[in-house]
């Protein structure tokens, strides 16, 4: 076994600091946890689920993501989308039947 020798002046210090860290770490925590129970995750949809709820090929969804007539966000190198972007867009280009 090695043993090590520091002044007491240098271990004050650096303990001083391993506390300082450890109050920053449980800040940070304990601010993450709030803001995880603060804002409640919307559910996403997959191109899948979108393909299948649309009626649409992968394709046209493509189209409607280039043409930006759909909003999507990027999840690990894919697409998701939020389901209530999905409802506007239905609601926005649902012909009214006249009566």
């Amino acid at each position: 076994m090695e043993v090590i020798t520091m002044e007491s002046a240098a271990f004050k210090k650096l303990t001083e600091q391993i506390a300082e860290v450890a109050e920053l770490v449980g800040f940070i925590a304990s601010n993450a946890i709030e803001n995880t129970q603060r804002r409640k995750m919307e559910p996403v949809l997959t191109n899948d689920d979108v393909t299948r709820m649309l009626g649409i090929s992968k394709r046209t969804l493509q189209r409607l993501r280039s043409t930006k007539c759909i909003q999507y966000i990027m999840v690990r190198g894919q697409c998701r989308y939020n389901i209530h972007t999905i409802q506007k867009l239905l609601e926005k280009r649902t012909i009214a039947k006249e009566t």
